[in-house]
């Protein structure tokens, strides 16, 4: 309890201490935040039970994309697509355009264009989706780069699985690579979608 001394003293010595407490932590955060600390380093969390108020600050500090954490896996940070553009790109509420990583559909008048869209339309228009980075924030044309999750439903590998894209890598974004090359084989075997004997 020595530790907490000086602290105890502060709190009661009335309004002052209390102020002058506030402000030492909010001189700590800011310090931390501007200058993106590893707060494990710096606090022992078991001697200060601080870890989960400064968490909130490491994370808008982080935030490469302003007002929102495009890669938060929460509840509260679902969002909400606005339109399909394509079978590989999506725009969510807000105007952000999300580019799916690891798969690739046909452009527009390209064989199966209708039809990946149309299929990623029934797989996650008006719902909320979860986003998960992998590498790079964005792609050269500002898009987010994501996985993209309706649920538990992982929908790039499902686009593969089905038929409806091709395995598309792009390093350094290779995180599931294998995972995308093992379904586009079998999708491939199966014949269907895009591997059909239709296919042009």
């Amino acid at each position: 309890m020595k530790k907490f001394l000086f602290i105890t003293k502060l709190l009661k010595s009335g309004s002052k201490g209390a102020i002058f407490l506030v402000g030492i932590v909010l001189g700590i955060v800011i310090t931390i935040t501007s200058c993106d600390c590893d707060l494990k380093k710096i606090f022992n969390s078991e001697n200060l039970e601080l870890e989960s108020f400064f968490g909130e600050f490491s994370n808008v500090n982080n935030n490469s994309s302003g007002s929102h954490n495009y890669s938060d896996s929460t509840e509260s940070n679902l969002f909400v697509v606005e339109r399909v553009i394509d079978g590989d790109t999506v725009v969510i509420k807000g105007g952000e355009k999300i580019r799916f990583i690891g798969m690739d559909t046909p452009e527009r008048g390209k064989f199966y264009y209708k039809e990946a869209t149309n299929y990623l339309k029934a797989l996650i228009g008006d719902k909320k989706i979860r986003l998960e980075k992998d590498t790079s924030d964005r792609d050269r044309y500002g898009r987010l780069l994501r996985h993209v999750y309706v649920g538990n439903v992982w929908i790039n590998a499902k686009m593969i699985e089905d038929g409806y894209a091709r395995l598309l890598t792009v390093p350094p974004d290779i995180k599931h690579v294998d995972k995308f090359k093992e379904l586009e084989k079998i999708a491939r075997k199966n014949k269907i979608g895009l591997w059909s004997d239709n296919i042009k």
